[in-house]
């Protein structure tokens, strides 16, 4: 069952939240509903990940080797 719920918010953070919500793909009131259901339980994914984010997840998963990464930057830098 859905409820009206009336919030008083500034309103450059509604205007945040509504850009948010839109390049999320969902509203401002699925925002802030699964941002409530969050609260409740931590675990629990209330939005799903964006196409772009979802793209990302992993990316830096792996060995991290410092040396490569200085060398990386000395001939970046060599210049």
């Amino acid at each position: 069952m859905n409820v009206k719920l009336t919030l008083r918010l500034d309103d450059k953070a509604i205007e945040k939240g509504r850009r948010y919500a839109v390049s999320q793909g969902t509203s401002l009131s699925q925002l802030v509903q699964s941002y409530f259901i969050m609260l409740d339980d931590p675990g629990h994914e209330a939005l799903p990940v964006s196409p772009r984010l979802q793209a990302l997840i992993g990316i830096g998963a792996g060995g991290f080797d410092e040396s490569a990464y200085r060398e990386h930057l000395e001939r970046k830098h060599a210049q």
